[in-house]
């Protein structure tokens, strides 16, 4: 994972990269790009461009639950086209504040748990992992 004070600019080629509560501009450039979340909030001053690209934000169910509770972390991720939500026990998950992103793809939801997706738009894609042996729902 990048440290949280370290600045990071990719290039034209598909960057895969983890951050946690970083406090820099992260530009992952062209490509198709990944850029896992380790936290449910960046740090004051941190920021995440996307770039041009089919990209994909990947955070926990968990501190996705959190970073959607309020439009703030939207407003420092810019340029995903799709939301990787991995494991969860249950949570709630408002796409409206994560950058609308309509394009979600579901890890293990444990069993006897929910994971509701709030906020979704008309053409919402959503892909279950085969082992989510809880229940999904989306509105």
């Amino acid at each position: 994972a990048l440290g949280n004070g370290v600045t990071y600019t990719g290039g034209s080629g598909a960057d895969t990269i983890s951050v946690g509560a970083t406090t820099k501009v992260i530009n992952t450039g062209a490509g198709d790009d990944s850029v896992t979340v380790g936290a449910s909030a960046l740090g004051t001053g941190g920021s995440i461009n996307a770039g041009t690209g089919t990209d994909t934000l990947v955070i926990s169910g968990a501190n996705a639950a959190t970073a959607s509770g309020s439009a703030t972390f939207q407003g420092t991720v810019d340029g995903f086209e799709r939301l990787s939500i991995t494991g969860t026990d249950g949570a709630t998950v408002n796409l409206a504040n994560l950058d609308a992103l309509n394009h979600v793809t579901v890890g293990a939801v444990g069993g006897g748990n929910t994971l509701a997706l709030t906020g979704a738009t008309s053409g919402l894609t959503l892909v279950a992992n085969a082992s989510a042996a809880g229940t999904i729902s989306a509105q």
